[in-house]
């Protein structure tokens, strides 16, 4: 995938050179009145990273394009996020493996070609906001718990926007997919979203 520049001039701090910056690691920006309303993001300025497998055989891969809508209510809080992630555009750089990836024995994209997810509440905690609600995938929902900043806002060429980041976990076998230590079941997710209104 091509790299998408970052609005984010302050990147993560690092701890340690093998360990990967804690994407929350930002500081978060006031919300006011001003964005309040729908907002959708900018695919060509968002990024959409996971990785999953034991330490020493972990594979990593990314979304190449998905589209998110934030609801912000009166007050300029985030009231709900849905997203929707068009199956074939999973990838976990290797064609070949994508290929797999793509077929019947996990993401099944023929018979299911978006999976995505809806927001149920979404509340305050510090300076940031923690997300509950439903991920669907292969045609079951599970609960997922996302973790969001909102770390940027601005104008540019006429256009409000605002940068969200995130990151969540999940368990592919609660969408029926088969349990497997060398590929590992849990899925760790990391997000930056730019939105436009």
């Amino acid at each position: 995938m091509p790299e998408k520049k970052s609005r984010l001039e302050q990147q993560p701090v690092v701890a340690k050179a093998e360990q990967e910056p804690d994407v929350l690691a930002v500081p978060a920006i006031a919300l006011d009145a001003t964005m309040s309303g729908k907002w959708k993001s900018a695919s060509e300025a968002s990024k959409l990273g996971f990785k999953l497998g034991p330490e020493g055989g972990v594979t990593k891969g990314g979304v190449e394009d998905f589209d998110v809508v934030l609801k912000m209510n009166a007050a300029g809080e985030p009231e709900q996020i849905t997203v929707v992630i068009p199956t074939v555009k999973v990838t976990t750089f290797n064609s070949m493996r994508d290929e797999s990836v793509h077929g019947a024995g996990y993401l099944n994209a023929p018979a299911f070609p978006k999976m995505g997810y809806t927001s149920a509440t979404i509340k305050k905690e510090g300076d940031k906001y923690i997300v509950d609600g439903d991920f669907e995938m292969l045609g079951k929902k599970a609960p997922v718990k996302l973790e969001v900043k909102f770390a940027a806002k601005g104008a540019d060429k006429g256009k409000n926007y605002l940068v969200m980041v995130g990151k969540s976990s999940l368990d592919r076998t609660k969408f029926g997919m088969a349990s497997d230590s060398k590929i590992g079941d849990n899925v760790d997710v990391t997000f930056e979203v730019e939105f436009r209104k």
